[in-house]
């Protein structure tokens, strides 16, 4: 795995639609895993989420634990070579991640 992508979720389920559709449209030379730490959202984040992108790791805080802890555990159980902590209202362009990795 070249690479764990971290997105830390709080109630802000089309942010992560919206960055994870990004990041597979335009990361297509690089086996990578994202990893969706959720901070307590306690409403449908998860549902949604997990059924446009049904391989997206989702891991809960059950409290929102904020968003260093959440980044934290989310790297706790990765499995890329390297690690990308990203904010959620990231779109990726022209190849960003494949040019920075590689």
């Amino acid at each position: 795995m070249d690479l764990s992508i971290i997105l830390v979720n709080y109630k802000s389920p089309q942010l992560i639609l919206d960055c994870a559709e990004s990041i597979y449209k335009e990361t297509t030379q690089l086996s990578f895993e994202i990893i969706v730490v959720d901070n307590d959202s306690k409403d449908d984040s998860r549902k949604i989420i997990r059924q446009r992108f049904p391989g997206i790791i989702w891991l809960e805080m059950n409290y929102n634990s904020g968003f260093a802890r959440a980044n934290n555990a989310g790297m706790a159980i990765s499995k890329g070579d390297y690690i990308l902590i990203l904010n959620t209202d990231t779109i990726i362009l022209d190849g960003a991640i494949e040019k920075t990795v590689t």
